[in-house]
């Protein structure tokens, strides 16, 4: 490195000052006195409201404040913050979207360095997106569930960064909309906070209806009692258990069943006695439901055991 290029790095360095907070580049049209729009990007679908590139040091603070825009989109690129809506807290981290919405009241801070970037805008009244806006309003709602996790899509808020830098640019405006266009659709197709609470009770499922089967199942009268018990539709329960065991839930509790009849019967226990263990509305019943699994009858295969 030459002496002049040092000199020069130094001299900047000098003259750069790094406060508790240092915004790398703003764009907010709205009037804060106000809340009218000043200026914005415009692209076929959006009205882009505000891009925001932000790098904090430590404690910042974003005092609350009414949104005034359809959609604002908050993406932490590096470490986490604390969201809030409605008094609602969320730890958002990096790589995490977090999600406001019109009139909501909302605010930010940290105790640590924190980098994320806004992108807030409007959908224009005639946008081929416009129908989008309620899907999103409908996921969103809950000030619980506004948070996407680990979306991937950081790269997307970066080039928004490079075109609003470049707002002049041929075809500019049609990029932004359509990267304004990922964004939407990312949160309409993304799993929330809910969502993936639910994917992740759907996953423990299938162990706890083995776990409650094998407990319960000379009790179980019929499949419905156990959906119920799981708070979940028969036809729910059903299509999952199967998918997992490559069985049907009345195919594993038979299948329970009749290893515990085959039990019983070696202890010498009687076919009238067994069908009522079991369940059976008769000796009959059972011992029809016997033949049908092992292709035997109980005394046939008791009259085995004794030989043996």
């Amino acid at each position: 490195m030459t002496f002049l290029k040092l000199y020069a790095i130094i001299i900047f360095m000098k003259d750069t000052r790094l406060t508790d907070y240092s915004v790398i580049y703003q764009n907010k049209v709205f009037n804060d006195s106000n809340g009218k729009l000043n200026g914005c990007f415009k692209t076929p679908n959006y009205t882009i409201v505000q891009v925001t590139d932000s790098f904090y040091l430590h404690n910042f603070r974003i005092s609350p404040h009414k949104q005034e825009c359809d959609v604002e989109i908050t993406y932490v690129a590096y470490n986490q913050m604390d969201s809030f809506t409605d008094n609602v807290k969320d730890v958002v981290n990096q790589n995490d979207l977090y999600v406001s919405l019109r009139n909501d009241i909302h605010h930010l801070n940290s105790s640590t360095h924190c980098r994320f970037i806004t992108v807030a805008f409007d959908f224009k009244n005639k946008s081929q997106f416009k129908p989008l806006l309620n899907d999103i309003i409908a996921k969103y709602r809950d000030p619980n569930n506004r948070q996407v996790k680990n979306c991937k899509i950081g790269d997307v808020f970066t080039k928004i960064l490079n075109e609003v830098h470049d707002i002049d640019k041929e075809y500019t405006k049609f990029q932004l909309d359509a990267l304004i266009s990922t964004i939407v659709l990312t949160l309409l197709t993304a799993k929330t906070n809910e969502e993936d609470k639910l994917d992740e009770e759907r996953e423990n499922l299938v162990p706890r209806l083995l776990h409650y089967i094998d407990k319960h199942y000379l009790e179980i009268h019929n499949l419905q009692e156990v959906s119920n018990h799981f708070g979940y539709s028969y036809n729910y329960v059903y299509k999952l258990f199967k998918k997992h065991t490559n069985q049907t839930l009345q195919e594993y509790i038979l299948n329970k069943k009749m290893k515990k009849a085959k039990y019983l019967l070696e202890e010498g226990e009687t076919v009238v006695k067994i069908s009522e263990i079991l369940g059976y509305s008769s000796a009959y019943n059972f011992s029809r439901s016997f033949k049908a699994f092992y292709n035997m009858s109980p005394l046939t295969y008791r009259e085995t055991i004794i030989k043996k």
